[in-house]
């Protein structure tokens, strides 16, 4: 019984990681394809996805990780673990397409290079 229930926490916790990996892939896309777009008349656009993209990994891992999840009894109150693990594997495996999606943005954000004083860009 007690094999079984470690493999249901843990059919929890992988449920989690793969649907924030799904969730990662998409908003990860979106922000390179933003921030590649921002490139083309931004010179500072990669720079700016760059440290934009690592400071909020930082703080989304921190989030998730200090985050006040219900307690737990042990030996019992397994499905609200099972929610916990679950939750634990979605927001650390979609924060690096949250960081991602927020980094294109700010690329997006910058504002565009003027263009040459002869007209030609």
């Amino acid at each position: 019984m007690l094999a079984g229930m470690g493999l249901f926490l843990f059919g929890g916790m992988v449920g989690g990681a793969i649907v924030g990996l799904a969730i990662a892939l998409v908003l990860f896309g979106v922000g390179a394809v933003a921030a590649l777009r921002a490139s083309a008349d931004r010179a500072n656009a990669w720079l700016c996805f760059g440290a934009t993209f690592a400071l909020v990994l930082l703080v989304h891992v921190l989030v998730v990780r200090f985050y006040p999840y219900p307690d737990v009894r042990p030996g019992s109150d397994h499905g609200i673990l099972a929610r916990n693990l679950f939750l634990q594997g979605l927001g650390y495996c979609s924060s690096p397409g949250t960081a991602g999606l927020l980094g294109g943005l700010a690329a997006l954000l910058l504002p565009r290079d003027k263009p040459a004083a002869g007209g030609e860009a």
